[in-house]
C-alpha cells in the first residue's frame, strides 16, 4: 500500500464519500469504524489509540511502516475469508439502513479484531482523537 494512502482516504468523509477499513496484521484482521461524515473515527485515530494502549508502541509503529506494507498479498482461508466479508457487509448494511446493531457498539464507534486461526472476534469501543493545540512558542 503505498505511503499515505490511508491518511488521504481519511479525508473522503468531507467530500460525502463513507469508507470501510479492513486490514491484517499477522494473525490478527481489524475491521475499523465507518467513516461517513467529518469528525467521525478515522484510520489515524485508530492508529493512535492502539499505539497509545500497548506497551509495545514502537515494536507495532515499525510493523507498521516496516517491509510488511508491501508485497504480495497473503491469501486468506476461505473461513477467514468468509468471516471478514459478513463483518464488513453487516457494517455497511446496519449503516445503510440505520438498523442497530444487536451488540451495542454502533459501526461508527466500533474496532473488531478478528483472530484469523480462531475466528474469535472482539469488539472494542474507539472514538475520534481530539485535534491537539500546537506548543505555544518561547519568547526571548
Amino acid at each position: 500500500m503505498p505511503d499515505g494512502l490511508w491518511d488521504a482516504a481519511d479525508r473522503l468523509p468531507e467530500h460525502g464519500v463513507a469508507w470501510l477499513r479492513c486490514h491484517r496484521e499477522g494473525w490478527q484482521a481489524y475491521v475499523e469504524p465507518v467513516a461517513v461524515t467529518p469528525g467521525d473515527v478515522t484510520s489515524a485515530h485508530v492508529r493512535s489509540r492502539r499505539l497509545a494502549a500497548t506497551p509495545a508502541h514502537r515494536e507495532l509503529a515499525a510493523y507498521w511502516s516496516g517491509p510488511r506494507t508491501s508485497g504480495a498479498p497473503v491469501r486468506l482461508a476461505p473461513p477467514a475469508a468468509t468471516l471478514l466479508a459478513a463483518l464488513l457487509a453487516d457494517d455497511l448494511g446496519r449503516w445503510a439502513t440505520g438498523a442497530p446493531d444487536p451488540g451495542g457498539l454502533p459501526a461508527r464507534r466500533r474496532l473488531r479484531r478478528v483472530d484469523l486461526r480462531t475466528l474469535t472476534v472482539t469488539e472494542h469501543p474507539v472514538l475520534p482523537v481530539p485535534d491537539v493545540a500546537p506548543t505555544p512558542k518561547k519568547d526571548g
